[in-house]
């Protein structure tokens, strides 16, 4: 039987840590709903100034979810949150993550499991790589039990459903959900955007009539829409396509809002009368030529934070979402919106990952 000695520092609710703003919110989920504090929150919010004057907008605000963690940060900080607090729960041996080829979701998995004192092996599908994802690579295929990378994406299944049937015979093993994202990961959003809230009435940023945000998996678009709408915004979350349409649309997004709204109701939340998932707009004409692969006004906008703001962005995600910002800088219409554009890729040095403790195992 593969067992851990864990020398877990999980932080349950208790009265130590600050609950979430959600559980401030509706106390009742803080009974049902499994969660642990991982990040630093709340993240800042930063007006960009010289981008701003650059672009000729009046007001250009940006959600630094790349500092949501002290190890690493980006938007599945949040998720994950959610996600280690139910392997606690469920008494894991083994974690399970997978995803496309160097993405952010299995490296961010992969550290915090592993500073929590969990194991995880990692499952690849085939895609083009950029410079973010080889070092993300590089630090799963450290860091990870173990990595397997499919030939296709139609032999994917089988090897992470065989691989999976062979670690459930020697431990209890927890399959996180693809890309982190679940109606209960969703609530991670829910409450970004409770504490967007809270920043505003500290006189940190206007309310924006605009969010900018990465449209892949859609955990983060989703919970910012269901925020809003609680908190009673007109903000237009705008959620840039980033990954294939077959996973990312308008009938996948309000989905999972309704699936997530549900889980709220269940448990015991009674939710305003509101047109929800109204007040996302998707768009797709970002996307290029395909997931990972770089587009000529991406990097624009890559060239552009870097110059103005020393800020990153990557090809995959968050170049591209920023795209479309440059495009509506140019209509006049566009330029006196408050525009806040959400970061969820990670800033944080890599390096002292490495220095995580080794998990100890006993077989």
């Amino acid at each position: 039987m593969l067992k851990i000695q864990k020398n877990i520092q999980l932080t349950i609710i208790n009265s130590e840590v600050p609950q979430p703003l959600i559980f401030q919110r509706f106390p009742q989920l803080s009974k049902s709903i499994p969660w642990m504090a991982l990040g630093q929150f709340p993240t800042p919010v930063e007006r960009l100034t010289k981008l701003e004057k650059h672009l000729g907008l009046e007001s250009l605000w940006i959600k630094r979810d790349d500092l949501s963690g002290a190890l690493y940060g980006g938007n599945k900080v949040r998720t994950l949150e959610f996600v280690l607090a139910e392997a606690k729960k469920r008494e894991a041996d083994l974690l399970i993550a997978y995803s496309a080829l160097g993405s952010n979701w299995p490296l961010a998995c992969v550290v915090y499991a592993k500073q929590q004192g969990w194991p995880t092996d990692v499952f690849f599908l085939p895609y083009p790589m950029d410079n973010v994802k080889r070092e993300n690579l590089e630090l799963i295929n450290e860091l990870s039990r173990k990595v397997y990378s499919a030939k296709s994406k139609f032999t994917f299944p089988f090897l992470l459903y065989k691989q999976l049937a062979r670690s459930r015979k020697t431990g209890s093993v927890y399959l996180t959900p693809p890309g982190g994202v679940s109606p209960t990961t969703t609530l991670g959003y829910v409450n970004a955007a409770l504490e967007l809230k809270e920043q505003h009435e500290n006189g940190e940023l206007p309310i924006p009539d605009f969010i900018f945000c990465s449209l892949g998996s859609g955990g983060t678009a989703a919970g910012i829409s269901i925020g809003l709408a609680l908190i009673g915004w007109p903000t237009q979350v705008i959620a840039v396509r980033v990954v294939d349409f077959i996973v990312a649309n308008k009938f996948t997004s309000n989905l999972l809002i309704r699936r997530t709204l549900k889980l709220l109701k269940r448990n015991g939340v009674s939710l305003p009368n509101r047109n929800w998932g109204s007040n996302l707009r998707i768009e797709h004409n970002y996307f290029g030529k395909g997931y990972s692969q770089p587009t000529d006004l991406g990097e624009q906008s890559i060239e552009l934070f870097k110059s103005h703001e020393n800020q990153l962005l990557d090809s995959t995600y968050t170049g591209k979402t920023f795209a479309p910002i440059i495009d509506l800088s140019k209509d006049v219409s566009f330029k006196n919106k408050h525009i806040l554009f959400w970061q969820t890729l990670n800033s944080r040095n890599l390096d002292k990952i490495l220095n995580l403790p080794e998990f100890d195992i006993r077989n």
